[in-house]
């Protein structure tokens, strides 16, 4: 079974990229990173299932990113601290 890099989980999110659902199959739409082309790939419904819920945090846990310097807001306040 293939993993899903994070890019591609997160197109899948959006629902107008599953292009067809047979019932036991999934045929989704996703961008390459690195040839930057849109690509489809068929999957059975339940790695279907599995590739999202690995991206999904277990009650209680929060994303690193959303914190500390790695949180959006913080870059701003990086170049204000590079530069005294």
């Amino acid at each position: 079974m293939c993993i899903l890099s994070f890019p591609e989980v997160a197109l899948i999110g959006n629902e107008n990229n599953i292009i067809d659902d047979t019932g036991s199959e999934v045929t989704y739409r996703y961008k390459d990173s690195k040839t930057n082309l849109f690509k489809t790939r068929t999957v059975k419904g339940e790695d279907f299932l599995w590739l999202i819920l690995q991206h999904v945090l277990p009650k209680g846990f929060r994303r690193v990113r959303d914190y500390g310097f790695l949180h959006s807001n913080a870059k701003k306040t990086l170049k204000l601290r590079a530069l005294q």
